[in-house]
């Protein structure tokens, strides 16, 4: 598989080829690797142009995402030189999750239902905090730790225990390594719930949200909320005003990472991700759902066509 390396002359245009279809593409889509590749053909090469993008430009913008890099060092770091541009994932790695897509439509139907009747529930939101930070550092501990005990969490019995009685409930409900800190979160957010006057006042105040936007940020004023979970509480149950955005966590963040060679404000993500629901004719929450199951094997995907193309990948 060629890697935006073959050039021929035809017609007296020098063409370019990228990948076995010959795709064309912005250079700002390479990812990091690829822009790695290409400028060191062009070094073994002894050229400076002969494939779609000269050298200078490839050089210039890896460059552009050093830099940022430099700026936001933390794991999963946002590159920021990619504020207000539009991004758009390589057509194949649309084409990759588009396949996964179609071969869960099953389950979607499924997950889909399990999430409204979540939703149903008389203690929601508050049965949706405790889900959330009960997968702080990985949602394992929700399916095997807390939800067998979901009856132990709710509104009802919590709210007639005595504070240190629950505080040891609480102390159950996250991964061990952070036990202190979350719990005492969920603390303040039981708190917050019940000076409103229990789960169904705060379900009908957030009834009342005008858009997503104001659902989000009302989600956000509660203690350990942030924008991830700000939208998976809501997107737990399938709420009709955020079916149109997506939960980074760092398994959606590591495919986007993995496709395009580093990770983008929050924004631009979501509408990245937002226009391949579209294109693939799906809503982002069903997508959103397909990139959190199907991580793993998205991933692996994207990096064998990598590798692939590292291998043959040659200036000609």
């Amino acid at each position: 598989m060629y890697l935006f390396m073959v050039v021929r002359e035809a017609d007296g245009e020098t063409v370019c080829y990228l990948g076995k279809r010959g795709r064309m593409r912005d250079i700002q889509t390479l990812s990091a690797k690829e822009l790695k590749t290409l400028i060191s053909n062009y070094e073994k090469a002894g050229k400076t142009v002969g494939a779609l993008w000269p050298l200078e430009d490839a050089k210039r913008e890896l460059t552009s995402r050093n830099v940022g890099r430099q700026r936001h060092s933390k794991v999963h770091a946002v590159d920021a030189e990619w504020d207000g541009r539009t991004i758009d994932l390589p057509e194949h790695a649309v084409e990759i999750i588009a396949r996964h897509v179609a071969s869960m439509t099953d389950e979607l139907q499924n997950l889909k239902t399990s999430a409204i009747k979540f939703g149903e529930s008389a203690d929601w939101p508050w049965n949706g905090f405790v889900l959330s930070f009960a997968t702080y550092g990985g949602s394992n501990n929700w399916t095997t730790n807390v939800e067998p005990r979901a009856a132990m969490f709710e509104w009802s019995r919590v709210a007639d225990l005595t504070d240190d009685d629950r505080e040891v409930l609480f102390q159950t409900v996250p991964n061990p390594r952070f036990k202190v800190r979350t719990a005492a979160a969920l603390e303040v957010v039981f708190q917050s719930i019940k000076a409103e006057g229990g789960p169904k006042a705060v379900r009908e105040r957030l009834a009342r949200a005008a858009d997503a936007r104001a659902l989000i940020a009302d989600l956000q004023k509660y203690s350990g909320i942030g924008p991830k979970y700000a939208r998976n509480i809501a997107m737990d149950v399938h709420h009709p005003l955020i079916r149109n955005h997506f939960a980074f966590d760092h398994r959606l963040n590591a495919i986007v990472t993995e496709a395009i060679g580093g990770l983008p404000p929050y924004d631009v993500r979501e509408a990245m991700m937002l226009r391949v629901a579209r294109g693939i004719g799906v809503e982002a929450w069903d997508l959103d759902r397909v990139l959190y199951s199907r991580h793993t094997q998205i991933i692996d995907e994207l990096r064998s066509i990598s590798e692939q193309s590292d291998t043959v990948g040659d200036l000609s």
